[in-house]
């Protein structure tokens, strides 16, 4: 079974050259085995997908739920359907807590994504506080942001669109806590927690992905867990260096799983 690896590219590069050498590293290593995704910033996404949409596939990193209007700064479902983007990052923990986007508005966003034919990659994930608490209340925290997230969904009975979940401890993310991942153990477990929790809502279509501190040393360690359907890689995914080794390390250690 084949992976997926989103690049979250975050706010870099700071030009067009280096976002254009970053993609054709990343189509240097395109495999059958690994599917790669690229989220750049706005501001090169529209010129990366008119010049290479036919080679790779792009997501965006946010989007508002309302269609158009006087919404200074935000991007329409529209907008991004008419460049050809079918991805879009939503519910990004520094979404929610440098921009204060609450699970509300994160579910009403899911919502437009999956009816226009946009795959969301939701992420989900507990800070530090929580996760010191202990593996049943980090847990039931994750599962309750996951379900109030997917909210909107789940009460119009939208069951049969593609979604992908990133769980993300944000404790993880490099530049947003600690920056040191989980455990493969501990986040194959909670993969397969979220897993059971979409099967028994009814969801049909739904890859769960592991986000924080994913890079070279330890990529290959979350991929190989049959239980995580692939990464949402930040940092590392825009070093030149690093986003190689890692799509080498995957190549290689892949192949014959």
């Amino acid at each position: 079974m084949s992976k997926i690896f989103i690049s979250n590219w975050k706010m870099n590069p700071q030009s067009f050259s280096e976002a254009e050498s970053l993609l054709k590293l990343a189509l240097k290593f395109k495999t059958p085995k690994i599917k790669i995704v690229l989220c750049p910033p706005f501001v090169w996404l529209r010129d990366l997908i008119l010049k290479y949409k036919n080679k790779i596939e792009f997501g965006a990193q946010n989007m508002f739920f309302e269609e158009k209007g006087a919404f200074t700064g935000e991007i329409s479902y529209k907008m991004l359907k008419n460049i050809g983007v079918k991805y879009v990052i939503l519910g990004h923990s520094e979404r929610r807590n440098i921009f204060g986007e609450t699970n509300e508005m994160i579910s009403k966003k899911v919502f437009v994504a999956v009816s226009n034919n946009l795959v969301p990659i939701l992420c989900v994930g507990e800070n530090l506080n929580i996760r010191k608490k202990g593996k049943k209340i980090f847990e039931k925290f994750v599962l309750n942001q996951l379900e109030a997230s997917l909210s909107t969904l789940i009460h119009n009975k939208i069951f049969n669109k593609e979604i992908i979940i990133a769980y993300e401890p944000v404790w993880a993310i490099s530049g947003s806590g600690l920056g040191i991942a989980d455990t493969p153990e501990n986040a194959k477990s909670i993969t397969s927690l979220i897993k059971n929790f979409l099967f028994k809502n009814g969801f049909k279509k739904f890859l769960v992905l592991y986000g924080g501190s994913v890079n070279s040393s330890n990529v290959l360690n979350f991929f190989s867990q049959k239980e995580i359907d692939g990464g949402l890689v930040g940092s590392a995914s825009v070093n030149f260096d690093e986003f190689s080794k890692m799509i080498q390390i995957l190549n290689k250690g892949l192949k014959n799983k």
